[in-house]
């Protein structure tokens, strides 16, 4: 089947998506939660759990106001204006932080305290953006080409982020730029970028979206989750595999100490396990955007799965080859088939959950089951503080061995979702009701 023309409008919606999402992925290259966050905190605080904090703070900023933003632009025809504002506001925080880390004469407990505290409101911010932000792209884009475009935009922007691997490499490494004004200087590099990225999606043209029923409150559509759950079994077995697809959360930025502790890598590996990250991100963006163009999106949550159990399985051979004196010399290149597969994992997650729920659902409701989806997995982002009390009482390997056993089970209940391309025939073949 040949793809579907773009018109003019879907056409300059596509690249400002492409532009606008670039510039964000890029950014986060130089603030990269599982790595470059723990490591600066790690110059303020010895904590496990202060260390755990900044992949648990973004992942739960991001999902868990979706459903209550929902419920607000459920019934609304537009929703740009809620990701423009919210963004501004994440955006401004976001910019105080370099400010911060060079502000002299500080206690480093308060330093971290408000480090955090802007990095919530940064995080929450984008989380309000993200409902209307995947809203808009459904009705934007349309489904053959919305993978493609979550492809190459991960594409460009993780080849962009090659490059600020090195700078990141560089930076840690180098004599002239010292804690903090090193890290301060990558977080200002991704404040600009983030600027960026809020300005292409000023410029994004929203078509208007269908209303078929008015707004609802947000206790009813908390009442109408188990309903909507049986009476769509895809979604009910999607959202089982999305929740145990965040086993990783456990043990993510942990793998940087135990590189650090264990297997005594120099601040240059931060850099390359960057660097391998987006290399993940460049390759396996574009195998997800084929993919879904030839075999739908439901191959791409599979595939989050299993990345998902390979993640810590990497750090486990690592941590065996280095044990052994004739394969210790492969244990760090080991240990960054981690990080490559974590860009496999987040690209894939994002792209595949994400647009197999789109093609599941009717359209007016979009906002309110991606609202769902989301905040169901929220409270999962606070899985790094539990793992870094696991670490503290049983070590490293065993804590990343629990993160392996539950994406297992992820990879067993996506392994039977059906199809969303044959779901779609089978509805156009009984028809409505």
């Amino acid at each position: 089947m040949r793809d579907e023309r773009l018109t003019p409008e879907q056409n300059w919606n596509y690249w400002a998506y492409t532009a606008e999402g670039t510039f964000f992925i890029a950014s986060s290259a130089f603030w990269e939660p599982g790595t470059i966050i723990p490591s600066y905190l790690s110059g303020l605080t010895s904590s496990p759990v202060l260390l755990g904090l900044g992949p648990a703070i973004k992942n739960a900023g991001w999902l868990m106001p979706q459903l209550l933003v929902a419920g607000m632009i459920e019934g609304r025809p537009h929703s740009k204006q809620v990701v423009v504002v919210a963004a501004a506001i994440g955006r401004l925080a976001f910019i105080l932080m370099p400010v911060l880390m060079l502000a002299g004469g500080m206690d480093p407990g308060v330093k971290v305290a408000l480090f955090l505290a802007l990095y919530t409101i940064f995080s929450f911010a984008e989380g309000v953006t993200g409902v209307p932000w995947t809203e808009m792209l459904g009705r934007a884009i349309p489904a053959r080409w919305r993978g493609r475009l979550q492809g190459n935009m991960q594409s460009i922007a993780g080849l962009t982020s090659l490059a600020a691997g090195i700078v990141v490499r560089t930076l840690l490494a180098n004599q002239t730029y010292r804690y903090p004004t090193n890290y301060a200087i990558l977080f200002a590099i991704g404040g600009i970028l983030l600027l960026g990225s809020g300005t292409m999606m000023v410029l994004v043209r929203e078509p208007a979206g269908r209303v078929t029923r008015p707004r609802v409150r947000l206790i009813d559509n908390l009442r109408s989750i188990p309903g909507r759950v049986r009476a769509n079994p895809a979604f009910g077995r999607l959202l089982a595999a999305r929740l145990l697809a965040a086993s990783p959360s456990l043990v993510l930025p942990y793998f940087v100490l135990y590189g650090q502790q264990a297997l005594g890598l120099g601040p240059v590996w931060i850099g390359n396990s960057v660097m391998a990250q987006m290399l993940g991100t460049v390759v396996f963006g574009q195998i997800w955007g084929r993919t879904s163009v030839r075999h739908g999106y439901q191959p791409l949550v599979k595939a989050a799965c299993a990345a998902g159990f390979l993640i810590p399985a990497w750090t486990i051979v690592a941590a065996a080859a280095n044990a052994l004196s004739a394969t210790r010399f492969l244990a760090p290149f080991l240990f960054l088939l981690t990080y490559l597969t974590v860009g496999a994992y987040y690209s894939s997650l994002w792209v595949g959950f994400t647009n197999y729920l789109l093609e599941i659902v009717p359209e007016p409701e979009r906002p309110l089951y991606i609202g769902i989806l989301s905040t169901a997995a929220g409270p999962m982002a606070f899985l790094s503080a539990p793992g870094g009390l696991l670490v503290s009482l049983i070590g490293f390997l065993p804590t990343f061995l629990l993160a392996s056993v539950g994406s297992l089970v992820a990879v067993a209940v996506a392994a039977k979702l059906p199809s969303e391309r044959t779901l779609a025939r089978l509805a156009m073949e009984t028809g409505p009701g």
